[in-house]
């Protein structure tokens, strides 16, 4: 079978979550068919940098009257926080058909939306597209959050109209949420393709001696996390710093706001590290984790990702979205707060006592491997793949 995988991100690229779903999706394809793989962005050169993958430049002029009408489309749609379908598709320097002559493809399949719209990557018999995120959760809990009402309803509207042509163009869509299938307005058969975390290192130590520390990790340059984590230290984290002096709050992530960043530093006993390649350490060292989020869609992979490091997760209620039925029926070391008292409580009742704690890993570790692991992701994608080329 012949696959043809288009993504924004190198698939080869594993260093924050969004990264890792596209080397997973890439990585579970591959155990299908051959898979052929493009890649796009403005600041390539259009070469073959490994076997059948490809970096294809996107094209920033093609004439004077295009660039004039497509520069007008952005600056009228961009501040709606849309999806970047636009009337003008952005150019690309080659396709598919020119990069892979004589290749027929079974399959396309397509990461994210915003892909599929911006360079109008439809045509193909069966295309299957990881929506990955519910778009109109997206919009109501992040994108929209600072746009006046007007036009946030005009955003609304356009983004709902997008879905409606998009789903035309495609076979079935992948979401995170299992819980979002019959909610999401795309009118297309929808699948759940749960995401999946990072996993330990056969060195990982799971006991090893910890620090008084917690521990959030999130890619600061996305919205939803950074603006959480802001929250947290506003709202939750004076109350915790009294409650636990010595206590403190490590937080690790790529490209932080810098007005963000300068204002957490004059926050005690809280330190910033920036990206950090390898978290094994900062698991290992740390008495639980934190996931903050109030905003986004889909499911939070630092969720799942401090479970299978076998660390206790204290998260807003909305960071626990898909696990839901799991916490109601059994201990899976995850727990929602609600507040600065609340948040205390659990750190206190769930996490310093040593013995209650490591109960609560085990479990954690337990949930994590039986429902998150890369083969249940794996058999998802192919037969998925598989229906849709059988169709």
């Amino acid at each position: 079978m012949n696959i043809l995988y288009l993504s924004e991100p190198d698939p080869r690229m594993t260093h924050f979550g969004g990264a890792q779903r596209t080397n997973y999706i890439w990585r579970a394809l591959q155990e299908v068919g051959d898979v052929y793989t493009m890649t796009f962005d403005q600041r390539f050169e259009t070469e073959e940098v490994a076997p059948r993958l490809w970096y294809v430049k996107k094209l920033q002029r093609v004439n004077p009257l295009r660039d004039f009408f497509y520069k007008l489309q952005y600056k009228l749609l961009y501040p709606l926080q849309v999806l970047q379908c636009f009337p003008l598709a952005t150019k690309i320097e080659k396709t598919a058909d020119e990069i892979f002559p004589g290749i027929k493809f079974d399959v396309v399949v397509c990461r994210y939306l915003d892909v599929l719209g911006e360079m109008h990557l439809w045509g193909h018999p069966h295309l299957i597209v990881d929506i990955d995120d519910d778009p109109l959760q997206m919009f109501d809990t992040a994108k929209s959050r600072s746009m006046n009402p007007l036009l946030r309803h005009l955003g609304r509207w356009i983004l709902k109209c997008q879905l409606q042509f998009l789903s035309r163009k495609m076979t079935l869509g992948w979401l995170s949420n299992a819980s979002q299938v019959n909610a999401c307005r795309i009118r297309v058969p929808l699948a759940a393709l749960r995401n999946i975390s990072a996993v330990p290192s056969v060195d990982y130590e799971p006991d090893a001696t910890r620090k008084m520390q917690i521990l959030s990790v999130g890619a600061l340059d996305y919205a939803p996390n950074y603006l959480g984590i802001d929250a947290f230290l506003s709202e939750i984290w004076p109350t915790v710093h009294k409650a636990f002096p010595d206590l403190n709050y490590v937080i690790v992530g790529r490209n932080a706001p810098t007005e963000y960043a300068k204002k957490w530093k004059s926050s005690p006993n809280v330190i910033q590290m920036g990206f950090v390649d390898n978290l094994e350490q900062l698991y290992a060292e740390s008495l639980c984790t934190v996931v903050s989020v109030g905003s986004g869609g889909g499911t939070c992979i630092k969720t799942i990702e401090s479970l299978s490091y076998g660390r206790v997760c204290l998260s807003t209620p909305f960071g626990i979205r898909g696990h839901e039925d799991a916490i109601a029926s059994s201990d899976i070391g995850l727990y929602a707060f609600n507040d600065a008292s609340h948040f205390v409580e659990l750190l206190d009742r769930k996490v310093m006592d040593a013995a209650e704690r490591s109960r609560h890993e085990a479990s954690a570790r337990q949930y994590a491997e039986e429902n998150f692991s890369f083969k249940a992701f794996a058999d998802t994608v192919k037969q998925t793949v598989q229906n849709v080329v059988n169709q």
